[in-house]
This record gives C-alpha cells, structure tokens and sequence, in this order.
C-alpha cells in the first residue's frame, strides 16, 4: 500500500479556504508577499534598500532649507514641527492610494490563487509601513540630536502609531474592495488626500483656531493622530489615550467588516472589465 503525503482535492482546498486560512499561514503569506515586493523594488536601483535611507534624508534637508532658510518661518521649532506632521501624513497617503488599487491590479491572480483578497491590501501596507519606518528613524534621530526628544512620553509613540495603522487599514481595505467597480474612485480619492492634507494641520498649529472650529477640526481622525504624534515627540505630553483607543477600536471593527466584504465580492473581481 503507498503511504505518504496527499495533496487535497480542489474540493477540499477550497472548503478549508471558505471556513478560514490558518492565521498563521496568513500572516506567513503577507510577510513573504511584502519581502518579496521589497526586495524586488530594491533590486530595481542601483542603491537598493541604502536608497531608503537616502531619500527620507533629502526629503528632511529639502524641508528644512525651504522653511528654515528661504522661507525663514518663525522659531526654530516650526521645521520639526512640519517634519512630524508631515511624515505622519505622508504614511496615511501613500497606503491608501497604493493600497486602494491593490484588489483591481491583483484580479487576474484572485482569478487563479485561492487566497483571501484582503491579503493584497495589507501586503501593500506592510511594504510602505516599512519604508515608512526608515523615515521615521530618520526623524527620530534628527529630533534627538536636536534635542527635542528628551522625556519618556517617547514611549508613548507606538501606540499612536496602532491606532494610524488601524485607521489606514480600515480605509485601505474599503477602498480597495470599492475601487475594482468603479475604478474612477481612484482619481476621487487622490483628490480627498490633496483636501485632507490642508485639513491636517501639518503646516499650522490647530490650537491657535477658534474653539467651535478646533472642536470639529480634531473630527479629522489624521489631525488628531498628527497632534498626539506632536504630543509625544515635540511637546513632552502624553497622548490623549481615549482618543487613541477610540480610533483603534472603530478601525478594528471597519477592517474586519472590510475583509468580509472583499471575501463576499471576491467571485465578482475577476469578471470585471479591464
């Protein structure tokens, strides 16, 4: 009698993946999907991932010639006080319009691997919050060789990260579950960001508005998470922690709804037109 390993049917495959992929097998597909997006981006300079480095640092020197030398705005805190703004924000844009179009670029796959279609929306996440996390070093070591950076509020940093995370996630796997039927969204949704970035508070200080405004300013889910990021790092205060639970906790829920809405419309993606 031969003995061995079996591989299972189609039909069995395919009801494992409808009753549920082992967590640890979905995580273990996002993580390899994004090293493998990386490396290949990588491989397409001559730098490779040094080129990850360089960029935040001119982005940073850039900044900081326009508004401390040419511009010559305010007082000495006004270019770390743009720094943190934007690349907080700049995290939140690039995930979601790269990660909008995720589902609509990956339909011919979705047609021919069976994988949960809330996989390609994170992968992208997870290969931007990477590259995002060089920039963020990088700011966190001209902030403290600055000497802005000098109390334990620091420590207070990942969980505003958590809950940006959680918000771009929610957002990112909407969107992209949307985009695939009306791929027009995408040109909406870049113009939204463009609004939004003025609406952010990245290059004022929300606290000078008046207070009804300032109450419905703070509505904005990325301005308050770019006022607790300044919170932490500029300001040596800690965050408003029920504020941050409370962006969490919502975005939780949206992703899970969101993943269960790419799985519901999954059989749909591949039909679409190009």
């Amino acid at each position: 009698m031969r003995t061995g390993y079996a591989p299972p049917s189609a039909a069995s495959e395919e009801s494992s993946l409808m009753t549920g992929m082992p967590f640890r097998r979905f995580v273990d597909i996002i993580l390899f999907k994004a090293y493998a997006d990386l490396r290949a981006e990588r491989e397409r300079t001559y730098l490779g991932f040094l080129w990850w480095f360089f960029e935040p640092l001119m982005f940073m020197a850039v900044f900081w010639l326009v508004f401390d030398k040419v511009l010559a705005r305010g007082t000495e805190d006004f270019v770390p006080f743009v720094l943190v703004g934007l690349i907080l924000w700049q995290w939140l844009r690039s995930g979601i319009s790269h990660g909008s179009s995720s589902v609509l670029e990956a339909k011919g796959l979705i047609q021919q691997v069976r994988l949960p279609p809330v996989i390609f929306p994170l992968v992208t996440l997870l290969s931007d919050s990477v590259k995002f996390g060089f920039v963020l070093g990088m700011l966190l070591i001209v902030l403290l060789i600055t000497g802005h950076i000098h109390s334990w509020t620091v420590l207070a940093l990942p969980a505003v990260l958590l809950a940006e995370f959680a918000l771009l996630c929610a957002i990112t796997i909407w969107m992209s579950a949307l985009i695939p039927f009306v791929p027009d969204l995408r040109f909406v949704t870049d113009n939204i960001l463009m609004a939004m970035m003025f609406l952010s508070g990245i290059f004022y200080d929300a606290s000078t508005l008046p207070e009804p405004i300032r109450t419905y300013f703070y509505l904005n889910p990325a301005a308050f998470l770019i006022q607790q990021g300044r919170e932490v790092l500029l300001f040596q205060r800690w965050p408003d922690w029920g504020g941050l639970l409370l962006i969490f906790s919502i975005s939780l829920v949206v992703c899970v709804a969101g993943a269960y809405m790419l799985e519901r419309m999954r059989r749909y993606y591949p039909k679409l037109p190009r």
